[in-house]
């Protein structure tokens, strides 16, 4: 269909990014694993099955087990969700979530932006029906000394303003390198 999308086409270049760090890593001695988060908490009820964030007050999280073998160098967040202007609005408007990893053993945590990039779809892209449009976006995270490989850790993610957001609980995923054994 022209001018639609598979909402995780675009993270191939953030993908291709953890490939080459692994490649990069000296005798390509490494695996790129994606892992699932364990569970979902949102502070919202969903509206068609996804949790919008549209004020400072809404908050969603995901609990991830701990990343076996990760290096400790850097993993990549990655958030398949929708997005748009207004509650029926169009298509080609992005969004900005402020995310926060925490590792509770460690007490240590990481706070970046992620970029939700939200294509223009010539079909649809006059009323979504209240769902949004498909948004995708990936964060590296310098992840060095935050020990995710030794315990669980959770991503939190909020609105800060602009454009409203709407994700579900098999939205996140973690990308991450490790030694092949």
């Amino acid at each position: 269909m022209r001018g639609s999308h598979h909402p995780g086409q675009y993270l191939a270049a953030i993908l291709c990014g953890t490939l080459a760090l692994a490649a990069g890593a000296g005798d390509g001695g490494y695996t790129v694993r994606r892992e699932l988060p364990s569970a979902f908490h949102a502070d919202m009820e969903p509206h068609q099955g996804w949790y919008w964030l549209r004020s400072e007050q809404e908050k969603v999280s995901w609990k991830f087990p701990m990343l076996r073998d990760h290096d400790d160098r850097s993993v990549d967040f990655c958030l398949e969700a929708r997005s748009s202007n207004a509650v029926n609005g169009g298509s080609g408007h992005g969004a900005y979530l402020h995310v926060e990893i925490r590792n509770s053993e460690t007490r240590q945590n990481y706070i970046t932006t992620l970029t939700l990039t939200n294509r223009v779809d010539i079909i649809t892209d006059s009323d979504s029906r209240g769902v949004g449009h498909a948004s995708d976006g990936c964060v590296r995270i310098r992840s060095a000394g935050m020990g995710l490989q030794s315990a669980p850790f959770t991503v939190a993610i909020t609105y800060p303003e602009g454009n409203p957001s709407a994700v579900r609980s098999d939205s996140a995923y973690i990308v991450y390198t490790a030694p092949r054994r």
